[in-house]
């Protein structure tokens, strides 16, 4: 590159696109090695090369500027610049249909690849729509591309029903999203038996997709299938590359675990979890700051079962290491996983209910009301439906410990809440103001206000018969 350098210097007519060219290849090479700053930066080097070249020779470098411009949004996509990777890869598309358009034959490929990776720059930035959009593009012109070259084009055309599929899923399109996902998955079965060495990940993969699709129309039984052979086959992965596939293996499990459950065989679910906190103790060990958060999202799944199979002491067990753990982590990010450890301190508090240990519960359950206060005072439309919970869960604490007035108080204060939240959205919040105004109805029966508590009770009744 140097070199290079020093020739375009001398005689740029000759030597720039050697000089462009060159920096390309070296942001390959600290791309590799996951230096993505310093690919950027001699990448966008050779934008600017090609930028030039391309506005003298436009037939003959337009080409190598769509090139340089993907690789500078891919870059940018590494370091989490996603808009920036927006702009670049809107300009490659741009370029690409209009070399497309004058010779199709040999631009259509890279228009279509072109709009799989807009589509990723689209759905990273949460614009679900556009992403559809430019990928349900990218179908079109692979099912062209692979009917008249099938041994070429089957994968890209494989590849983009499998994001298609995910941004039907995204939207709630779960019906087409489960069209694109078992198209997607009948490709790479061909292309896997033919080639197993490389397509089986790819298989695996859409087979896992597949099954959440199957799972989210509430086909449990067929995602259970889907989830079962994805298993399988990242067995096999990680047997033969365990750095590679372990955690592909773990999130795999977790699905399976999740159809074993929604199906009620807990004792399934519950020893596809364990399996699932097994591995990844061993890669959080590796890589704390990786995976300590799906460890303890195992562990929570793990708590889950063992509860619904009345093993609560276990339970106890589980959970209390999902709150250190959340601990660690909302101490270092408070704005990611505040949410988890007031989630794990309630699933905690509920085991401790289990087991008559009320007191530990009531300190429990305090701590997570206390944390949904502060989300909710943050971010209302979010978190006051959680607010809301925990002060049902902690005046039931109160109610078993006979301290009925503080228990009053906070059903009281969910009732409240309730209220507001039934007032916007009465569907989804009437039976919850309801079954609050019962609890606050039996803390007055037990305080020997039976007027009070009759007029509860009737608000109460009230509320269930519009339901009905």
């Amino acid at each position: 590159m140097k070199l290079y350098r020093t020739l375009a210097a001398d005689r740029p007519a000759v030597f720039t696109k050697d000089l462009g060219l060159s920096l390309l290849y070296l942001g390959f090479d600290f791309s590799e090695l996951g230096r993505h700053d310093e690919a950027l930066d001699v990448r966008s080097g050779a934008v600017k090369l090609y930028r030039s070249l391309a506005a003298d020779r436009p037939a003959v470098f337009t080409k190598g500027l769509a090139s340089s411009l993907h690789y500078v949004g891919f870059d940018f996509s590494k370091l989490g610049c996603h808009d920036e990777a927006l702009d670049a890869h809107s300009e490659v598309v741009k370029i690409y249909r209009t070399l497309a358009a004058d010779h199709p034959a040999v631009f259509t490929k890279d228009l279509a690849s072109s709009l799989l990776y807009l589509g990723f720059d689209f759905s990273e930035l949460g614009r679900h729509d556009e992403a559809l959009d430019a990928r349900s593009e990218a179908v079109k012109l692979y099912r062209t591309l692979a009917a008249d070259r099938p041994a070429v084009f089957t994968k890209g055309l494989a590849s983009s029903l499998h994001y298609v599929g995910f941004d039907f899923s995204k939207l709630g399109r779960y019906d087409e999203a489960l069209d694109a996902s078992s198209e997607a998955v009948k490709l790479y079965r061909i292309l896997a038996v033919a080639h197993p060495a490389v397509f089986t990940k790819d298989l695996a993969l859409s087979l896992l997709y597949l099954g959440v699709n199957c799972s989210k129309i509430g086909h449990h039984d067929e995602g259970l299938d889907a989830d079962t052979e994805a298993v399988k086959l990242y067995r096999i992965l990680t047997a033969a590359h365990p750095a590679v596939f372990t955690k592909d293996l773990a999130s795999s499990l977790t699905n399976l675990g999740a159809d074993f459950f929604k199906l009620s065989r807990h004792n399934k679910s519950l020893d596809a979890r364990s399996e699932v906190v097994k591995l990844y103790r061993t890669l959080a060990a590796d890589r704390p700051a990786v995976f300590t958060k799906d460890l303890a999202s195992s562990l929570i799944n793990l708590g889950v079962d063992l509860c619904r199979l009345s093993r609560h002491d276990e339970a106890v067990d589980a959970h209390s290491e999902v709150v250190k753990l959340y601990r660690i982590l909302a101490a270092d990010c408070p704005a990611v996983f505040t949410k988890d450890l007031a989630l794990s301190l309630h699933y905690l508090g509920f085991n401790f209910s289990k087991l008559g240990r009320h007191n530990e519960a009531l300190d429990t359950d305090t701590e997570a009301m206390k944390l949904y206060q502060t989300l909710a005072a943050d971010c209302p439309a979010v978190f006051t439906k959680d607010l809301a919970s925990s002060l049902i869960d902690l005046g039931v604490d109160f109610c078993r410990l006979g301290r009925h007035d503080e228990a009053l108080n906070a059903h009281s204060e969910a009732v409240k809440l309730y209220r507001t939240l039934a007032a916007d959205h009465p569907t989804l919040f009437i039976n919850d103001l309801a079954l609050s105004l019962q609890h606050v109805g039996y803390s007055f029966s037990m305080l020997n206000c039976q007027d009070d508590a009759q007029a509860v009770f009737s608000d109460a009744d009230n509320l269930l018969h519009t339901i009905v």
